[in-house]
């Protein structure tokens, strides 16, 4: 794209590789501006990630959500539920499987928080 001198514009940094040069890589996609992550180094821990996508449901009850363009995090079938081991206990697996079924659709928007 051309733009005018003096025109301002929403620019995310991706690169900063040739700082001796005082060049950066930026980038004005949409996409890349509304990324909370681009790579693995921007994620840290305690983090809150809303409105992740659920990418795929495991077969061992986790499920893969995307974090970013290329990051993906794995929410292991432990920390899917705020009262698991309490709640999820007393009812049977089909109960289980079908509540699990329900709540984690490939493509439905959760929060997360990284943990490590």
């Amino acid at each position: 794209k051309h733009y005018a001198l003096r025109s301002k514009h929403k620019v995310r940094v991706v690169n900063t590789s040739n700082w001796m040069d005082n060049i950066v890589s930026g980038s004005t996609q949409p996409a890349i501006l509304d990324a909370a992550v681009l790579c693995m180094s921007h994620v840290t821990p305690g983090t809150l990630y809303r409105d992740v996508p659920i990418i795929s449901v495991l077969d061992n009850g986790g499920v893969l959500v995307a974090l970013g363009e290329n990051v993906n995090a794995l929410v292991p079938p432990l920390h899917l539920y705020d009262c698991a081991s309490a709640i999820l206990a007393k009812h049977n697996n089909f109960v289980k499987n079908r509540e699990h079924a329900r709540r984690f659709v490939i493509g439905k928007k959760i929060t997360v928080r990284c943990l490590s």
